[in-house]
């Protein structure tokens, strides 16, 4: 059910199957939190899905903030902690673009008690 939502407002924001700089396409969406989304993507470059953190840049949401996240993850580098590959600009939204852990999706329901 959680997921059919999830998938109902990706729809909606017109996400899913969206094409970002002709080369990132979004599959699906991994979860939302206080400055954006993060979607499950297609990299047709990396041939690979990969995470794509989307940040839609408002009066709401300080650039600087999601500046911080990125030199943050520039800085990771752990066996342990998902791989930061790239961040750009386009259009008014600021993204971030990380390895996709299938391993760490599958904890995620197991921690909430649903089965894999």
């Amino acid at each position: 059910m959680e997921l059919e939502l999830r998938q109902f407002h990706a729809y909606e924001h017109g996400l899913v199957g969206k094409t970002i700089l002709n080369r990132f396409v979004v599959e699906r969406v991994l979860g939302k939190g206080s400055f954006g989304i993060a979607c499950a993507a297609h990299d047709k470059q990396r041939r690979k899905t990969v995470v794509l953190k989307e940040t839609n840049l408002g009066a709401e949401i300080p650039k600087e903030k999601v500046r911080e996240e990125a030199v943050l993850l520039t800085s990771l580098n752990h066996t342990h902690i998902v791989q930061f590959y790239e961040c750009f600009f386009d259009c008014n939204s600021f993204y971030i673009i990380i390895e996709y852990c299938e391993e760490c999706c599958q904890m995620q329901y197991c921690t909430k008690g649903e089965s894999v």
